[in-house]
């Protein structure tokens, strides 16, 4: 019986890249319904919103990268004086 064998092949860096794209849309769209959710039941819809927004999206990023840091175990590619200078700035 010569039947059809079908191998696994290994995950190419292109397949690696386009799932980490994938990673990043979903959690910036979880980010978004909920910034959506505070803005809908827990803002008053005025101005003040933008300044919280701001500040929820800079944890958020901030957040994203400790993640990130911690699961991969380096700090290649952050930037060290880009650090400096939020801490200076914030």
């Amino acid at each position: 019986m010569g039947g059809i064998k079908h191998t696994i092949s290994p995950p190419t860096k292109f397949n690696l890249e386009i799932d980490a794209i994938n990673k990043s849309v979903l959690t910036w769209a979880g980010f978004f319904t909920a910034s959506l959710f505070v803005y809908a039941f827990l803002s008053g819809g005025d101005f003040s919103f933008l300044l919280t927004y701001g500040a929820m999206a800079r944890m958020f990023g901030f957040s994203i990268l400790i993640v990130q840091v911690l699961f991969r175990r380096r700090t290649a590619g952050i930037s060290v004086e880009t650090l400096q200078l939020y801490c200076l700035v914030f």
